[in-house]
């Protein structure tokens, strides 16, 4: 079972902008290699407001995300991630660990 990221973004910005500065981060994580494809959800009612939006990758093992996350270390990623507030005013990470009960 894939262990699965999630992120849950209220936007600071608009949904443009947004989405302009999430096509950076997919190029950055191409050229890191590595990195499982995002899924994409806009909130429509729940804990978080309307429009905020969440993604979700499904990763293989926790040394998978391990190293993934190292690709976040180059000065492109860095460059990138300093301009997250005035995109972002609110990011929450979980890191979900599948079981079933049988």
């Amino acid at each position: 079972m894939a262990i699965v990221e999630r992120r849950t973004l209220k936007l600071a910005g608009t949904r443009e902008t947004f989405e302009a500065w999430e096509q950076k981060w997919i190029a950055i994580e191409a050229k890191s290699g590595g990195f499982p494809p995002k899924r994409y959800s806009s909130v429509m009612s729940g804990r978080d407001p309307q429009g905020s939006v969440v993604w979700e990758r499904d990763w293989e093992s926790l040394a998978a995300i391990e190293a993934g996350f190292k690709g976040y270390a180059n000065p492109e990623a860095r460059k990138l991630g300093a301009t997250s507030k005035s995109i972002v005013k609110e990011e929450i990470m979980e890191i979900l660990w599948p079981f079933s009960i049988n």
